[in-house]
Formats: C-alpha cells, structure tokens, sequence
C-alpha cells in the first residue's frame, strides 16, 4: 500500500496486481487505474497486493531494458548503442526500478503531441517499451524472483526527442520462420499478413478475440495444405510481439488461443465448399 500511494502521489495512475504476481488482480486495469488515495486503500487493505503503474493513463513511456544470456547485450547495452547514434546519452537522472532479473525500468513523461503504444525489440534487442495500453511492476512489488527496487528517485524526465523519433519509425516487418521455409501463393502471403497486422494492432480487451479469429480464418487454409498449423503459429506468435510485452498477455494464452482458433477453422474447412485459395495451391 505505501508503495502504491507513493506512486499515486508522483503522479502515476496505479492498480492491484496479484500477490507474487505480475498478472492484474482486476479486470479492466486500465479503466480502473486511479491516483484516490481511498480507493488505492480500500484495495490494499484487502491483500497485499502487487503494484501496477498503468503507463497510458500515468502519461508515460517507459522504457524496459532486459538482462540477456552472457553471450548478448544487456538491453542497456542496446539503448546505449542507440544513443551514440543519435549522438545523444542515455538520461541517468530520470525516475528507474531495477527488476528482480537485472533489468531496468527508465520512466519517462510522454509527449503531449504524440501517442506512443507498446512495442518489443522496437528499439533493439532486449529493449521494450511501455506506454498507451500497457503497465509495468511497480517498485515494492514482489515476485518469486525477487523485488522490484527503486535505484533513483528523480522526477520522470520528458522523453528524450532522440528515443521519441527512434519509436515513430515504422517497425520491422514481422519475419515468421517458418512461414518463410516454403513458397506460398501471393493471395496466402497477403491473408496472412493482413491477419498479422490485425493481431499487431489489436488494442487491450480485443487480443485474445483478434488473434482467435486470425486463426480460424488461416487455419481454412490448412486442409488444402496451403499451410501448415505451424506456419499459422509461428506468424501469430511473431504478431504477438508487442502484446506480450504489456505483461497480462503471455506465450501459454497466446497459444491457446491460437490452438483454439485453429480448431474452429478446421472444421469450417470441413464442408463441401473449397477453402481459400484451394485452386491456386504451388506445388
């Protein structure tokens, strides 16, 4: 609860997330994100709750620096490479939280005349972004693997114009393996992608039914063998990547839900109609 209040207090619109959690303890996290201090009490005398800083609401864009394997950069490590670039340093004065598996948390204030969404890899690898849509772990909280630290207190800095015109380029192109392993006709190549940029821009409520129906709607092309169930998973899944870095959306729901959506396609496949594109298979 002191860990919630302080944030409220800076500003940041909070929420309950499950004890030992990352995961929402509410539905509609991001409606019901507030700085009341009564309400902030109310839910944390209840349990001993999680903190969530819901990003969009809490006008911020946060940045997600990740620890890696030993034989790949630290996410700060990226941003850094970034920041020579532009010729620019990273800010070490702004508002950051360590997190339990050596990363950082780099709190920025988002700009008025721009609306920034979630992204993963964006900025490079092991570097995510949280703001529109999104939430991180707040500081206190605490998970199996350990806490969430604030290292410096500091008033959340405007983001920097460098970081803000590096996350207004257009994201690279989803590259699916598997997908990529075989040739395919034009019209399959151009439903999935339409598929994947419907997934790619889902918005917060609406993933797990945009994704569903993505793969039902691929998943007419299986029994034709225009595509395999693996293609289908491994577009959809590459698609997920900026959803899965707003923490409520993991791989487990994702393939689930894929797996399901696939279900359902392939029994729309079974009636007598042809399915999508079965006269213009490549063999």
């Amino acid at each position: 609860m002191t860990a919630a209040l302080a944030m409220a207090e800076r500003g940041a619109y909070v929420f309950p997330l499950r004890v030992g959690s990352k995961v929402p303890a509410v539905r509609g996290w991001e409606n019901l994100a507030t700085r009341h201090t009564g309400w902030i009490t109310d839910w944390w005398t209840r349990a001993p709750y999680n903190v969530g800083v819901a990003t969009g609401p809490s006008g911020l864009v946060v940045i997600d620096l990740d620890a890696a394997s030993s034989d790949e950069p630290h996410g700060r490590q990226t941003l850094g490479r970034l920041a020579r670039e532009a010729g620019e340093s990273i800010p070490r004065s702004t508002f950051t939280v360590v997190t339990p598996g050596g990363g950082q948390h780099l709190y920025f204030r988002a700009p008025a005349d721009a609306a920034f969404s979630n992204t993963a890899g964006r900025l490079g690898p092991h570097v995510d972004t949280r703001a529109r849509g999104g939430y991180v772990v707040g500081a206190g909280s605490i998970v199996p693997a350990g806490r969430y630290r604030l290292v410096e207190a500091a008033t959340s800095l405007p983001l920097p114009s460098w970081l803000g015109e590096a996350l207004k380029r257009p994201a690279h192109p989803v590259v699916p393996t598997a997908f990529e392993s075989r040739p395919h006709t034009a019209y399959v190549a151009a439903a999935v992608q339409s598929e994947q940029r419907r997934v790619a821009a889902a918005a917060v409520g609406r993933r797990n039914s945009t994704l569903f129906t993505a793969a039902a709607r691929l998943g007419r092309f299986v029994g034709t063998g225009l595509l395999g169930e693996g293609e289908i998973v491994d577009a959809l899944t590459a698609a997920c990547r900026s959803h899965l870095a707003g923490e409520s959306f993991d791989l487990t729901e994702v393939g689930r839900t894929i797996a399901s959506g696939l279900r359902t396609g392939g029994r729309a496949c079974a009636v007598p109609e042809p399915c999508p594109g079965a006269a213009s298979v490549v063999r």
